[in-house]
């Protein structure tokens, strides 16, 4: 008889969560009012949303609590059986939301999470959101409304997403607001989709690029010649190659553009995801997380010892408590593996030269921002997004990468230190080189600050580090630019 109580509570509690789950984190699209700014329609869709998950917290709190005060006359440990059952719900959710970006996918009957005694029900999608299958996906994509790069910038410094008048939108605050929604296993859960659609857009692009090789491979190879070696100069008039080359690219840029703006964008949201976590962790959980941390080394050490598999518990059990501090880089994910692409660093390295016009650095946010609202872009999502392509191939990519943007800024400046220094520091010394090319000093070095800029800060965060920036671009003119990184 006990036992079949225990059931029947397992079987409602199952029910109700996921019911609560499923009818209160429904969010409506943003207005689209005609005159209504873009501004005021994301404060007014982050109201929403802040809503809608403070309700959340209130309706599972008061039903786990009601599991806790009824423990000592069912004999049923609530809190325990709150963590399983809350985190069986969600990794359900997760697991098939992320079918749409998997070519195999798991039929819901054939889940490890789901249970013919203890049965988590599914839902219709929402007449709002048709396009996500549950409450998992509608997050995410309430999230990623709220972070858009065409509406909002990101400063790394705060952790946060921004109006351009400075209005925070997301901060901290909103992802440890999502953890006493959800728990834990909902910000693991929504880092785990994060990663699964960022692997689907980087597989649309390598698809995009390989069609891309078929058209105009002799135009990159052409290219790749003509920046050939690395080191020297560009050709005697830098100027006029760099606006060629630049325009028969041109076309060849939007699927760039889209896939490091999406996967930039989920990048950042799972690293603010992971640092809640972390902080999560070390406030209320210090033991588990250095207890976890040094299972992950003995592990480590076991690869490089050879030790028994039996000494230690099962790697998949120490993934999933890495993923519960919120450990690990998020652009150390390598998401697959793929053959040699050729041309990709020329490409890449003409696609930032191109943009680098439309891009002003401020030193408030500590970000590249847009100079005009049209362009569509934000500096951080486009360096997560770069370094996270990158991090796809092996390291000579990189730094063939950073060679052909080093032989851009040395070709603008007059190639050397002491002439970076001059052009730099007066204007005067590039004078010359503007007017035979009918544009202006400032816009020339505004260009070449905003590369180093963006070369600076892609080695700060990713795996490249700061010294190997140094190789390509001197460290004076790094100096003097002034990176913010």
């Amino acid at each position: 008889p006990m036992e079949l109580l225990h059931t029947g509570i397992r079987k409602e509690l199952v029910k109700h969560i996921s019911a609560i789950l499923h009818h209160t984190l429904r969010f409506p699209p943003p207005s689209t009012k005609p005159g209504k700014k873009g501004g005021s329609a994301v404060l007014e869709f982050k109201a929403v949303t802040t809503e809608a998950v403070s309700l959340l917290v209130k309706r599972l709190d008061n039903l786990k609590a009601a599991l806790e005060f009824s423990q000592d006359y069912t004999g049923l440990v609530g809190s325990l059986t709150w963590e399983e059952e809350l985190g069986r719900i969600i990794a359900f959710n997760v697991e098939q939301e992320s079918n749409k970006y998997m070519s195999k996918r798991v039929h819901h009957t054939d889940s490890i999470f789901q249970s013919s005694l203890l049965q988590i029900p599914r839902y219709a999608p929402t007449k709002e959101e048709p396009l996500y299958e549950n409450f998992s996906g509608r997050t995410m994509s309430a999230l990623l409304k709220l972070t858009e790069p065409q509406k909002t910038v990101y400063s790394l410094d705060s952790n946060g997403w921004f109006l351009a008048n400075g209005t925070a939108v997301i901060t901290g605050q909103t992802f440890a607001l999502l953890r006493n929604a959800m728990g834990v296993q909902g910000l693991v859960g929504i880092d785990n989709l994060l990663s699964y659609r960022s692997l689907n857009e980087i597989q649309r692009f390598f698809k995009s690029y390989r069609a891309v090789v078929k058209s105009h491979g002799v135009l990159l190879e052409q290219l790749r010649d003509s920046m050939f070696p690395e080191w020297r100069l560009s050709p005697a008039d830098p100027q006029q190659f760099y606006d060629i080359a630049t325009k028969k690219t041109t076309k060849l840029f939007a699927p760039i553009i889209i896939c490091f703006r999406r996967v930039g964008q989920a990048q950042l949201l799972r690293r603010a995801a992971r640092n809640e976590l972390k902080i999560h962790a070390e406030v209320n959980a210090r033991r588990f997380k250095h207890a976890t941390i040094a299972l992950n080394k003995a592990y480590l050490d076991r690869v490089s010892d050879d030790l028994s598999a039996d000494d230690l518990p099962s790697l998949e059990l120490v993934m999933d408590a890495l993923a519960q501090i919120g450990e690990g880089d998020v652009l150390s994910t390598e998401f697959l593996g793929t053959d040699p692409l050729e041309g990709l660093p020329v490409l890449l390295a003409l696609f930032v030269v191109a943009h680098a016009k439309e891009f002003i650095f401020d030193a408030d946010f500590g970000s590249l921002v847009l100079s005009k609202e049209e362009y569509g872009l934000d500096g951080w999502p486009l360096v997560f997004g770069m370094a996270t392509l990158l991090r796809q191939f092996h390291q000579s990519y990189a730094h063939s990468f950073l060679a052909y943007l080093g032989q851009y800024v040395r070709s603008q400046i007059g190639g050397g230190t002491a002439t970076a220094t001059a052009t730099i520091s007066q204007p005067s010394a590039g004078k010359a080189y503007a007017e035979k090319n009918k544009k202006s000093t400032e816009t020339i070095l505004a260009d070449v600050r905003n590369v180093v800029i963006f070369t600076g800060q892609l080695c700060s965060v990713s795996f490249l580090g700061k010294n190997a920036l140094y190789q390509y671009i001197p460290e004076s003119l790094v100096d003097l630019v002034g990176c913010g990184y």
